[in-house]
């Protein structure tokens, strides 16, 4: 008996492939609302009202631009950017690469122990220094207190709760993901996931816990801006493999970006870099309130934030 092949070109519908985008879309949208956002946010509306909202505008499709390359080198070459990074550069820039990612990955660490001890303060009342404390679990914790405040909180509070417990777990997720990418990757290292977020945490705690200590919840919220300023010195270098990756014929093929997104990425990098270069100049030199409040005291006669963001910014750019 004669048998047939019978073979289908499967194309889902227009809503088909809306709904499949959907899950990654939510995960982003959500990951990306932290403490540490919230927090420079009212900070520089407080201070400047809206006179930032171009900018803001311009820097969240810059942001837009980078997620999309991203997922484009993703579904291009079936690698991430560390392992095309391990491929392309030699170990020094690796290892560079990956320094940077790490520090990224503390501070942002750092923003959601401190997003979760105040939150914890304000709704349960525990004391801000055991509430840092209390992020060290906060795998086991969060379940347990959103079973428990569903009967004794306000729909507000719970609200609250539900939005930070699940940005935390999102965020803690991808970044267990991340970590052990950077790990393998750029520093050719074999650590155990455990341990290695085990020691991010304990280093995210160090600081929230001396800043909590001195400066109680104002401290939070400077170290919250703090960590923003942080990540936004070492975005311009940490973007170049993406860029340069995303324009590379030899590694994407056909699925090279346009010469108007190679543009438009050219542009969003200047524009890093020389917001970049703005700030340190302003640091430096400027008397301003904001490079005032960067100084704030947290029980030490030597300002180390202001040490700290000085310094960063002048490795970054090496």
């Amino acid at each position: 008996m004669e048998s047939k092949t019978v073979t289908t070109d499967y194309q889902p519908s227009t809503r088909g492939r809306m709904l499949a985008a959907a899950g990654p879309v939510l995960w982003i949208a959500v990951s990306y609302v932290d403490p540490g956002k919230w927090a420079a946010a009212v900070d520089g509306g407080a201070r400047f009202g809206f006179d930032l909202a171009l900018l803001v505008l311009i820097i969240n499709c810059a942001a837009i631009l980078c997620h999309y390359l991203s997922a484009r080198i993703a579904i291009a070459t079936g690698k991430d950017l560390a392992q095309i990074c391990s491929e392309e550069y030699d170990d020094v820039i690796c290892v560079l690469l990956g320094i940077e990612a790490e520090v990224s990955m503390i501070a942002l660490d750092l923003t959601m122990v401190l997003g979760t001890a105040y939150g914890l303060n304000v709704i349960v009342g525990i004391d801000l220094f055991n509430c840092v404390f209390l992020t060290g679990f906060d795998a086991v914790v969060f379940p347990i207190l959103a079973s428990f405040l569903v009967f004794r909180s306000s729909i507000a509070s719970i609200s609250l709760l539900v939005v930070m417990f699940f940005s935390n777990q999102l965020i803690a997720l991808t970044w267990s993901l991340g970590r052990q990418v950077v790990a393998q990757d750029l520093f050719r290292l074999e650590i155990p996931g455990w341990l290695h977020r085990a020691t991010i945490r304990i280093i995210a705690i160090i600081p929230a816990l001396y800043c909590v200590w001195n400066s109680g919840a104002e401290g939070i919220f400077q170290l919250l801006v703090f960590t923003q300023v942080v990540i936004a010195l070492l975005l311009p270098s940490s973007v170049i493999p993406l860029f340069r990756v995303a324009s590379s014929r030899s590694i994407m093929g056909p699925y090279k970006v346009s010469r108007l997104v190679e543009f438009s990425a050219l542009v969003s990098f200047v524009g890093m870099l020389g917001l970049k270069i703005v700030f340190v100049i302003e640091m430096i030199f400027g008397s301003s309130e904001w490079v005032s409040s960067l100084k704030w005291n947290i029980g030490s006669a030597v300002p180390i934030p202001y040490l700290t963001l000085l310094m960063a910014a002048l490795a970054s750019s090496v």
